[in-house]
């Protein structure tokens, strides 16, 4: 993540800038980092490789008051089902950590882009934010078992009517997927709860997920999925050394090999973006990275499809190509929403 560019008014237009990132990624590329992130100006770091990427998250709109028909309606307060509103408890950290762990490592699997994260510095973090300012951390406890989880953060001051922070901001949540009763119980009690506050607007860092969206739309809750790419500044993203990139890569590509109709192919895929390129050798299931070699399939494409498709954000058959073997490995995945997108 590269942060913190200035120059001094004194000594700008004399190229100090444009030398500062060409070395920062010059260093990247030698220590063998694949992705690197960063936010600003799009017009400086477009120069540099870097491509905008979208921030991906839920808004929930509280206590409007809106059309229906010939007349209108008062959004208020929701009703939690009846066999779930007793459900709801805080979040206690020393009490609910290996619950809420086990239950964050289910619910995250099943998502590109989710944090690896230390248990040791999980549970840490969590007994720090105890004792922080303004939160919601809350859980479903069916009295057997946590079935989910919420962690939110409350803000102080007015908060912008736009964009990931909010009111009221849902940083993390988890729940079993096979019982969306759990879902609509911990978001209406977030609706309840900023009725209650005077909170106008929630947000959320959920995936993208039809269950997830399902599971909302059967509620009475106003919601909508918002990816937004920014403007003149805003989220951006560059591949720093494909070949790297796609080293540590290959475990999930032949794990995708191996469960589709490509799973016999036998060739060498080259996969080529601007000066630099990347060759895939695929021989009995198994998938190494190779230096020289006539390609049998080309992937000639821009970086910003590249990323898409190596995060799971865009499927290759949605960029019109027609390569059987790079439709089975490039798939589009349910992908997590985090931090910075």
């Amino acid at each position: 993540d590269v942060g913190e560019v200035a120059v001094l008014p004194q000594c700008q237009g004399a190229g100090h800038g444009s030398q500062l990132m060409t070395d920062a990624v010059a260093w990247m590329k030698e220590n063998d980092y694949d992705l690197s992130r960063l936010g600003g100006l799009r017009k400086f770091y477009r120069r540099f490789g870097y491509w905008p990427f979208p921030r991906r998250y839920f808004e929930f709109l509280v206590g409007r008051r809106m059309p229906a028909g010939a007349t209108q309606v008062e959004e208020g307060r929701i009703a939690i089902a009846s066999e779930c509103a007793d459900s709801i408890r805080p979040f206690d950290p020393e009490r609910d950590f290996e619950s809420q762990w086990r239950l964050s490592e289910r619910f995250n699997e099943v998502y590109t882009g989710s944090l690896e994260s230390d248990r040791q510095e999980a549970r840490e973090q969590l007994l720090a934010r105890k004792e922080t300012g303004s939160r919601l951390d809350i859980v479903f406890d069916d009295g057997s078992r946590m079935a989910g989880y919420l962690f939110a953060d409350i803000c102080s001051q007015d908060a912008p009517d736009h964009g990931i922070n909010a009111g009221l901001t849902i940083g993390a949540m988890g729940y079993d997927l096979e019982e969306p009763r759990v879902l609509q119980s911990l978001i209406v009690y977030v609706n309840n709860y900023a009725l209650e506050k005077g909170i106008r607007r929630v947000t959320a860092r959920l995936p993208f997920d039809p269950r997830i969206i399902a599971a909302l739309a059967d509620t009475s809750i106003r919601f909508q999925t918002v990816e937004t790419y920014g403007g003149k500044a805003g989220n951006m993203l560059r591949i720093v050394n494909p070949a790297s990139l796609f080293a540590r890569m290959v475990p999930e590509l032949e794990n995708r090999l191996k469960t589709s109709p490509s799973a016999d192919y036998r060739g060498l895929i080259e996969i080529r973006i601007e000066k630099e390129s990347v060759r895939l050798e695929i021989e009995a299931r198994r998938i190494r990275i190779v230096e020289r070699g006539k390609p049998d399939v080309e992937l000639v494409t821009t970086e910003f499809y590249l990323m898409q498709m190596t995060l799971g954000l865009l499927a290759y058959a949605e960029t019109g190509g027609s390569s059987t073997i790079l439709k089975d490995l490039f798939p589009g995945k349910l992908v997590y929403s985090g931090v910075w997108g």
